[in-house]
């Protein structure tokens, strides 16, 4: 059965060599600061490489965490309406300009002009505008 590994967020690239050392070969989930791992690494491995926790999970949930999201989000459609949940733009709103299945294209008002920004489908979400007219 395959493990999915927590890792220190960012650090997924150099845990999984430091693993690869030691004769476990992991690879990078879709989810930033996981490994997908087809056997449990011994606690040395574990401790060196900072994994701090290690979760038995099925073959198909381990293939999906591998593969990412392969549909963008519904309510994610060219003209509707989003916010963004995550970065450096948390917070800001902006209209979908494109839709494909690996980002979303968002024209946000930044510095009083509108500029395209491509995010992943995760990184926003629709918002719900009242029309009380």
């Amino acid at each position: 059965m395959p493990y999915l590994l927590k890792v220190p967020f960012g650090r997924e690239k150099k845990a999984a060599a430091t693993l690869a050392k030691n004769g476990i070969e992991a690879k990078p989930a879709a989810l930033r600061g996981y490994l997908i791992s087809s056997e449990r690494p011994a606690r040395a491995p574990m401790k060196e490489t900072g994994v701090s926790e290690a979760t038995e999970v099925s073959v198909e949930e381990a293939e999906r965490l591998l593969r990412g999201r392969s549909t963008p989000r519904s309510g994610l459609r060219e003209g509707a309406a989003v916010r963004v949940t995550s970065g450096p733009y948390r917070g800001l709103s902006g209209i979908v300009r494109d839709v494909s299945e690996e980002a979303v294209v968002v024209d946000l008002a930044l510095f009083g002009k509108v500029c395209p920004v491509r995010f992943r489908a995760e990184e926003v979400e629709a918002v719900i505008v009242c029309d009380w007219a």
